[in-house]
């Protein structure tokens, strides 16, 4: 009997000790984001409800910081859903840790995209413009179809516009009377209209596993077959003092800059500071190179440049590591004297930001400086280099320009 009550009493005095301990460890469980739904509704310009529209999930990112994963790599960004017949839909059990970046697609509607989604923040309501095809003729109209290597369909594939030209058509970027993107149906095919007649377009596209492509100068009066292909890999490590440094931000950019430009990717470094871009365009050349932002406590990383071959391809860029940082200093002055020409340029005390642009690498990302009242610029670090010194102006339309340039 005495045996028994000293059991109870151990193990009493067992769980008084423990309880306190675990309390933490089933808070911390309990306060832990669950994986939350994404719902909304999807209608026409005047709020009808659209059913049978598509949502994706396009591309995602980190809500605070960098990733290790390209935008479009994650689990999350296989999926999708359609809406029911009151317009409705739902995409469960997202990644707590992402915001989204959703594309709707709707027969007989423009697509549209919808960046920086929080599902956390309830429903996302979609409205879509109707696209009245009838309405153009065919010196107005783009079509094309996708396809993967094998030349079967790839569908919900981004065909973004580029430049187009013809006897009402000269222009390029954000052009008005244009369809600034179309997305491809299960059959692979895109409409793209305007309401100017053009006699052909450039066009670039874009799909999730496949590289980036650009077609140039695609004829109105045809149909294009729009082939993607897989891309290659470029990976690299970044070190310092031969360890490696983990969540540093890692670019690529194209080194041609004219209209083949593939575009500018970033990404982040694993554990073991290594970094994988995925689906680079093959058979160009790029600058590989850090991102400052990521990188101030430790230096910077000087680009790298390198050749990327075919399709299936790995272009290893080794170790690339961390140097020193350059101090940058200068002073903003008017590009005009003051009214009185007997004093010198005066300082430049507006609200603006300022920015650095590496010349040589061209990957238009400037580094924002602090300045102070009396014009005085600075930025720490900078890597060894020319860079030309640019100024974004809030509040006038001025020309201004900057005493020094770092080099080295």
């Amino acid at each position: 009997m005495n045996s028994v009550i000293e059991l109870e009493r151990r193990t009493w005095m067992w769980v008084a000790f423990t309880l306190p301990l675990l309390s933490p460890i089933a808070t911390a469980a309990e306060s832990k984001p669950e994986r939350p739904d994404l719902t909304g509704l999807v209608s026409d310009s005047s709020g009808v409800a659209l059913p049978e529209a598509t949502v994706f999930i396009f591309t995602a990112g980190p809500r605070v910081g960098t990733s290790t994963f390209c935008p479009s790599c994650y689990l999350d960004c296989r999926k999708n859903a359609t809406t029911g017949k009151d317009g409705k839909f739902k995409i469960e059990a997202l990644d707590p840790s992402l915001l989204f970046r959703l594309l709707i697609v709707g027969k007989d509607h423009k697509p549209k995209f919808v960046t920086k989604v929080d599902p956390f923040k309830g429903p996302v309501n979609v409205a879509l413009d109707h696209l009245e095809r009838e309405k153009f003729g065919p010196k107005q109209t783009l079509s094309g179809r996708v396809v993967d290597p094998e030349g079967k369909p790839v569908f919900a594939a981004a065909v973004n516009f580029d430049f187009f030209m013809g006897e009402e058509a000269n222009c390029g970027g954000q052009c008005e009377g244009v369809d600034l993107i179309a997305v491809s149906d299960r059959e692979g095919h895109i409409p793209i209209t305007s309401q100017k007649k053009f006699d052909w377009m450039t066009v670039s596209v874009e799909a999730h596993g496949f590289a980036r492509r650009k077609f140039f100068k695609l004829a109105s009066t045809k149909t294009h077959e729009l082939k993607l292909s897989e891309g290659a890999t470029v990976t690299g490590q970044i070190v310092k003092e031969g360890k490696p440094l983990k969540d540093v931000g890692v670019g690529l950019v194209s080194v041609d800059r004219s209209e083949n430009f593939t575009g500018n990717f970033e990404i982040a470094t694993d554990d073991n500071g290594r970094f994988v871009f995925l689906n680079v365009p093959p058979y160009q050349q790029y600058f590989v190179y850090g991102l400052m932002d990521s990188l101030r406590e430790y230096g910077c990383v000087p680009a790298k440049r390198l050749r990327v071959t075919g399709d299936g391809s790995t272009k290893d860029a080794g170790e690339l590591a961390v140097a020193p940082g350059l101090r940058l200093t200068g002073r903003v002055v008017l590009s005009d004297k003051s009214a009185d020409s007997t004093q010198d340029a005066r300082p430049h005390r507006a609200a603006g930001s300022l920015g650095l642009a590496r010349r040589r690498v061209g990957c238009g990302r400037p580094l924002r400086c602090a300045r102070t009242s009396s014009g005085v610029v600075r930025y720490q670090p900078a890597c060894a280099g020319l860079h030309d010194v640019q100024e974004e102006q809030e509040s006038r339309s001025a020309q201004w320009r900057f005493a020094g340039r770092a080099c080295r």
